[in-house]
């Protein structure tokens, strides 16, 4: 069946919303999902069973930050389309704008599904 996410750009969200929770206003106009990203602070994800929070990634020396926004949604997309829970499509979020920051250029450092697995290996694993 056909969905909608919406990743509004907050200060114009607030505007066409209204006061009050932004989030909460779109859920109860009848969008079903909600995701506000924020940076180095993180996303949050609203849908009408619930919130999600994931925490962005460090990235010790950001490259270029141009395309981390449209790398975040892709990322939340690709999670959606693999059906994915809430969380899990966050957390692959915010992994592909980490690999989009740090390398030069809005598309160039987005992975591919072999490269997003090496994040869930621990610190100091080796591939081979």
């Amino acid at each position: 069946p056909p969905r909608s996410t919406l990743f509004p750009y907050t200060t114009l969200f607030r505007s066409a919303v209204g006061s009050g929770d932004c989030v909460e206003g779109a859920l109860a106009l009848g969008v079903p999902e909600v995701v506000i990203k924020d940076g180095r602070n993180g996303a949050v994800a609203s849908t009408w069973g619930g919130r999600w929070h994931a925490t962005a990634l460090p990235v010790a020396h950001p490259v270029d930050l141009i395309g981390a926004g449209d790398a975040f949604a892709v990322g939340y997309l690709s999670a959606l389309l693999d059906q994915l829970p809430v969380q899990d499509r966050l957390e692959r979020a915010v992994t592909v704008a980490a690999f989009c920051v740090d390398t030069c250029g809005d598309w160039e450092g987005l992975p591919d599904q072999t490269e997003l697995a090496t994040m869930a290996l621990p610190d100091g694993f080796t591939m081979r």
